[in-house]
């Protein structure tokens, strides 16, 4: 069976660590013996996300790293906003 990749985008520094070893510790729970590939995150910062097109631009060059059969985590801080307005935006 080939890995499933995964790539993540992030806002934080802390993230960029915290966020692959995440993964793992829920994949090792759902299916021990499913291999991940995490990407690198991409780090991007909350003013960019918020400026037109950008989050989809970060999707599209996370999209091209892990390939048609992998899949994307966005990973958002609310901690000054309201996640449930926050994700329409």
């Amino acid at each position: 069976m080939s890995p499933l990749a995964i790539a993540c985008i992030v806002e934080g520094h802390g993230e960029v660590e915290a966020v692959p070893i995440l993964i793992r510790r829920i994949v090792e729970r759902i299916d021990p013996s499913l291999f991940v590939r995490i990407q690198r995150p991409l780090r991007i910062t909350r003013s960019q996300l918020l400026r037109p097109r950008e989050l989809e631009r970060a999707i599209e060059l996370a999209a091209r790293q892990v390939g048609p059969q992998g899949g994307i985590l966005v990973l958002i801080d609310s901690d000054d906003d309201c996640p449930a307005e926050l994700g329409p935006q």
